[in-house]
């Protein structure tokens, strides 16, 4: 059964047990879809207002965008687990080499899948700060938070990363993926941090509150 199959309680359950899958990578695809998910319901609600029709179509590229995006993020979900499995199961080989060239094809895929969740949630982050140009005001806090899951994703995404990449021994490809996730992490921090500053600051004006 496909971990996106499961209730929300089930899944919670299963990450808090001692089984170490699923774990992080796929708690952090699972909180980018939902971040991609505010963000997809801010711009629906925005399209249906008659003052955003100027952004009709701009919006409507976003709900795209956005669907295919979280589509992605929960297929991630359960591609994490496996890639997990899979270096669990070549550890176990007995014969040496076997056991060697198992565990060099694992730990590539542990490391691709939680790759992958980073540069999806920063595609996340990216429609977030289109849509926070020009939004329904009352949607405020869920573009907010919609951003802020998208990069504690990222985040999560890239700590995944840093943890398998000992295991691979191709060290020219180990630099890679340290210098490409960490500068991807850097982008996805600049775009929540823009979009939660703007939004912080609609929500104190609406409020009549001072920023400190």
């Amino acid at each position: 059964m496909r971990l996106t199959n499961e209730t929300l309680e089930t899944f919670s359950r299963r990450l808090a047990s001692a089984d170490p899958a699923p774990g992080g990578g796929s708690s952090a695809a699972a909180e980018a879809a939902l971040g991609i998910g505010l963000i997809t319901m801010a711009a629906a609600v925005s399209a249906e207002k008659r003052e955003y029709t100027h952004r009709k179509e701009e919006l409507a590229g976003i709900i795209e965008t956005a669907g295919r995006l979280r589509q992605r993020l929960l297929s991630l979900v359960d591609a994490d687990a496996a890639a997990y499995a899979a270096l669990m199961a070549a550890r176990g080989i007995r014969n040496a080499e076997d056991r060697r060239r198992a565990l060099e094809e694992a730990v590539q895929g542990a490391v691709l899948a939680p790759y992958h969740i980073l540069s999806a949630a920063l595609d996340g982050l990216r429609l977030a700060q289109d849509l926070a140009k020009d939004y329904y005001p009352p949607t405020a806090s869920d573009v907010g938070l919609g951003a802020q899951s998208l990069l504690a994703s990222a985040r999560g995404a890239e700590l995944t990363i840093l943890i398998n990449l000992p295991g691979l021994a191709d060290s020219a490809l180990k630099q890679r993926y340290r210098r490409d996730s960490q500068a991807m992490l850097g982008q996805a921090a600049a775009l929540a941090g823009a979009v939660y500053a703007e939004t912080r600051r609609k929500l104190l004006e609406k409020t009549g509150t001072d920023s400190p």
